[in-house]
């Protein structure tokens, strides 16, 4: 299976940030965060705090993704950014300056694999690192710490910390205006660009396992079959890197090419075109107890977000996952 590494990107465009509010008498207890001025393309948001997939959800849903700084300079313009935010709530003059937020979401995490860290933005791997002082000496701080935030006590510098506490972000792409209330869709989305092997179908419309693998064969291709580990981790970041596009991701689970046949004694098999199938030996990501081998639950889904498995109703519609086709031969 070829290995590509193309996603959907986020558009960039001049974008605002969010400013903190000071603190003045009989301040309200949940203050909104007050209009945004620009600051390089990055928008910070004090208000509310939320946990890392919150934070990455909340930014997509403004038209961007978290906050991505790939090299030196756009780090600098990252923390001048959220200082820029920082400044601008204080009042000139006043005595009493004070900063709730120092610690800040961005976009950075190896939850995929143990210190493989990538930008969730395009799912590429990050090949510099703004570690602070503490980090560069002590390594990342915990095996449950795999999510990026700014801190900027430290200078703007990076931490790993745990994805589910709550924090400040700074998204990436959010655009100046809102965008249009969707139109509904005249024809199906097209499908997505070809990741490890693998094109994801994310939605409209909606299929049954049956109809999902007669469009994936239809595309030349099959629906996915996950047989090792490498496979699996590249259809999970796949998903991962498609919650920061703008064609979204179904959520829930998807459908993949294993089914158990009528009569087959509870055996399990992964489709190979056609009426063609291979029986489904040695790897696996079941959830916990699954598979329930329910009457009508003979094919095989999985969760965008923890990459278990579950039996399902074959009837049910959902997103879908495709092996891509093989790209044509070369002329001679």
């Amino acid at each position: 299976m070829s290995v590509q590494h193309i996603v959907p990107g986020i558009p960039a465009a001049a974008l605002a940030a969010g400013a903190a509010l000071p603190f003045p008498p009989r301040l309200p207890a949940s203050p909104p965060s007050p209009p945004a001025a620009p600051f390089y393309g990055y928008t910070a948001y004090h208000e509310p705090r939320l946990p890392w997939r919150s934070a990455l959800d909340e930014c997509v849903r403004r038209g961007g993704t978290l906050a991505k700084a790939a090299t030196p300079a756009e780090s600098d313009l990252l923390l001048q950014s959220v200082d820029g935010a920082v400044r601008s709530s204080v009042p000139t003059g006043d005595s009493v300056r004070f900063v709730v937020h120092d610690e800040y979401w961005i976009g950075g995490t190896d939850q995929i694999q143990e210190a493989d860290w990538r930008w969730v933005a395009d799912g590429s791997k990050m090949a510099w690192f703004n570690w602070a002082d503490a980090a560069r000496i002590n390594g990342p701080r915990a095996s449950k710490q795999h999510c990026l935030m700014l801190a900027r006590r430290l200078a703007g510098g990076w931490l790993d910390a745990n994805c589910g506490v709550a924090k400040a972000f700074v998204c990436q792409g959010i655009p100046l205006t809102p965008p249009p209330p969707p139109t509904p869709p005249t024809r199906p989305s097209p499908p997505l660009l070809p990741y490890h092997g693998y094109v994801l179908h994310p939605a409209r419309p909606l299929k049954t396992w049956h109809e999902a693998k007669a469009a994936c064969e239809g595309a030349g291709g099959m629906l996915a079959a996950v047989q090792t580990l490498a496979q699996h981790e590249a259809l999970l970041a796949l998903t991962t890197a498609l919650a920061a596009s703008p064609a979204g991701i179904a959520k829930g689970k998807f459908w993949i090419g294993g089914f158990a046949p009528l009569g087959g004694g509870g055996a399990w098999y992964w489709t190979a075109g056609g009426e063609a199938k291979a029986p489904m030996l040695g790897f696996g990501r079941w959830a916990r107890g699954e598979p329930s081998s329910a009457e009508e639950q003979h094919c095989l889904a999985m969760d965008e977000q923890s990459g278990s498995w579950s039996d399902e109703d074959c009837r049910s519609k959902r997103a879908f996952a495709c092996e891509a086709p093989p790209p044509p031969p070369l002329p001679p």
